[in-house]
């Protein structure tokens, strides 16, 4: 959407209030979703139960992009302005290759399995000329999960209106590390 459009729709201003470099705006709703750390033995989706231990919030916010559609900048709005996620947690280190955890899960089986799926998207971008390799991987406390969806739109009725022109999803991402050293 236009800055214009923008400063209307979110700021009901004339003019865009932040970035002066900015050409172009595109509203984005994210919903995160986590599970809450629990001392409940044994798998929670085996079990059913993981749906108990599940939570998440919807955020939004505006990206800001230039000319060749690169973001630039960007603000929080609605309620996120007041209530959004201002940190990261990284493990300062990774948690011994022979690592299992108490329900089989196995660390170098994670491992080997991120480095495939990064080998595949390396592979499938390459022959995209002129594309990036795409990938990405995440880590959370050892007994959480986090997942993000997200919806983005450029279109004038993006705000107001639940059709949205593009969206992307991530999947969920676990640590096994059995540290809670943190960063």
């Amino acid at each position: 959407m236009s800055l214009e459009e923008a400063a209307q729709t979110f700021y009901g201003l004339e003019e865009y209030p932040w970035n002066a470099a900015a050409k172009s705006i595109v509203y984005v709703k994210s919903r995160l979703s986590w599970i809450f750390e629990t001392y409940t033995d044994g798998g929670l989706v085996s079990s059913g139960q993981v749906d108990q231990f599940t939570t998440g919030a919807y955020y939004t916010y505006l990206l800001e992009m230039d000319d060749d559609g690169t973001i630039i900048g960007g603000e929080w709005v609605y309620k996120s302005d007041d209530d959004h996620p201002d940190f990261i947690w990284f493990p300062k280190e990774k948690p011994a290759a022979d690592t299992v955890t108490s329900i089989g899960l196995s660390y170098a089986d994670v491992s080997m399995l991120l480095a495939k799926s990064v080998a595949c998207s390396d592979s499938s971008a390459s022959s995209s000329a002129g594309s990036e390799p795409a990938g990405s991987a995440g880590s959370s406390s050892p007994s959480s999960s986090t997942s993000s969806s997200t919806a983005a739109s450029t279109s004038d009725s993006a705000a107001s209106s639940p059709g949205v022109t593009g969206s992307a999803s991530t999947g969920s991402a676990t640590s096994t590390s059995a540290s809670n050293n943190q960063a």
